[in-house]
């Protein structure tokens, strides 16, 4: 008699030495990007920046592990055959996502910074 469906379990690295949790690092932190941005365009009282920053850097900090997890997962879960689960062992710095949407946010803001002064 043979299976034709056979249920598969495998575990992954989660750090950044695996290229699909960076991939998953880069997508969430283009996502904390996108509010950082809007504050940065949208708003004229320094305490204000500094205040979504601090408030991007602690919730991005706090979700990191799960979201760079989930979003890999739907990666694996997306390339996978059907029958095959796969988990995830270790896992980024949680400040790795945050970092990445700080970097992206300050290149955006420099880049309309220069357009706004004539550039």
């Amino acid at each position: 008699m043979s299976q034709e469906l056979t249920l598969m379990s495998i575990d992954v690295d989660g750090s950044l030495a695996n290229p699909v949790m960076r991939i998953a690092v880069l997508a969430w932190g283009f996502a904390l990007a996108v509010p950082l941005v809007v504050v940065f365009r949208y708003t004229t009282s320094q305490w204000q920046r500094i205040s979504a920053i601090l408030a991007t850097v602690v919730a991005g900090a706090v979700m990191s592990p799960f979201a760079n997890r989930g979003i890999a997962l739907l990666i694996y879960q997306i390339n996978s055959k059907p029958g095959v689960g796969v988990g995830l062992f270790g896992g980024p710095p949680p400040w790795a996502s945050p970092f990445v949407a700080l970097a992206l946010a300050g290149s955006v803001a420099l880049c309309m910074g220069r357009q706004n002064a004539g550039w």
